[in-house]
């Protein structure tokens, strides 16, 4: 176990994380109905067993009474629930209702998917008047497994989001429970999950997408700046959330540092990205190197080194 988890294991001992009665989360934006959660008291708590599929982190959630495979993903800016899973469970769904921007460029009509209830065994429960849907069989065709929800960025940036990838555990907390001491490094969380990531010398805002299966993935005017001269860059291909196949370039970066993580040789997806005010995106090829918690309430982000992460 890394020094952060032990840290991080220290702190909860004993400390009860479920407030009395359940208590509404802000809402994403100024339109959306609030949701609320209620959070397992700290005893009853228990560490959420996840698998890396193709790059994704895929763990059971209970959704409208389903036991079902779901998505971990920060960069999705809203939580998703498949419509066909929606119909079974006889959840009211609406008319088309605009359309799911993703990050690799595709737009998918999405529905509106009334009164939607999430529940991550021995951790919390959410209640939502509204989730975002649309059809995953495409998704679970290109993941080689039937994926039915996901858990995205707008009920995700609420909470403190704990990973081990050592044991692979997810955990998921009231956002400001977990505090290191003082004077504990970390990331400012900007926006949501914006960071600042150092490229050769080179200041570069990213997101943080824990949905996103690469490494690292720079706009092209990004890729411009801060990209070796003369680099090689070679054509390849990237798939969506709507499992359809496009072009992407990839280029290698010498160096990338992630607060006091290093990295060399690091493959980039070159490729236009959807996010705002931000150059593109880092991935579970280096995010699941660290011992990882994400708070985008508290604005922070701890990180143990890879060194202090035993494998096996």
């Amino acid at each position: 176990m890394s020094v952060l988890a032990l840290i991080f294991s220290g702190l909860l001992a004993g400390q009860s994380v479920s407030p009395p009665n359940p208590s509404p989360s802000p809402p994403a934006t100024s339109s959306e109905i609030q949701v609320k959660v209620r959070f397992a008291p700290q005893a009853a708590h228990k560490p959420a067993a996840y698998e890396l599929v193709r790059g994704h982190v895929t763990f059971r959630a209970v959704v409208a009474g389903r036991d079902v495979w779901a998505l971990l993903d920060t960069g999705a800016e809203r939580s998703l629930i498949d419509t066909t899973l929606a119909a079974d469970a006889g959840l009211q769904i609406g008319a088309p209702q605009g359309m799911v921007r993703t990050s690799t460029g595709s737009s998918i009509p999405k529905r509106r998917v009334s009164d939607v209830q999430i529940r991550i065994p021995d951790q919390l429960e959410i209640q939502s008047p509204a989730v975002a849907g649309f059809d995953m069989a495409a998704l679970s065709a290109a993941m080689g497994r039937k994926i039915e929800f996901i858990l995205g960025g707008d009920h995700l940036s609420q909470l403190a989001v704990k990973l081990d990838p050592a044991k692979r555990t997810l955990d998921l907390y009231p956002s400001g429970v977990l505090r290191p001491p003082a004077g504990f490094p970390f990331l400012p969380l900007k926006d949501g999950y914006r960071i600042e990531i150092d490229v050769d010398g080179k200041p570069v805002v990213i997101e943080v997408d824990l949905g996103a299966a690469g490494a690292l993935t720079l706009e092209p005017n990004a890729w411009r700046r801060v990209g070796p001269a003369n680099a090689s860059v070679q054509r390849g291909e990237t798939v969506g959330v709507d499992g359809l196949k496009r072009a992407a370039d990839f280029g290698v970066l010498p160096v990338v540092s992630l607060g006091a993580n290093r990295y060399t040789n690091v493959r980039t997806k070159i490729f236009p990205w959807s996010g705002d005010d931000t150059e593109g995106a880092i991935g579970m090829d280096l995010l699941d190197q660290l011992f990882i918690v994400l708070d985008a309430k508290a604005g922070k982000m701890w990180l143990a080194p890879p060194a202090g992460m035993p494998r096996g």
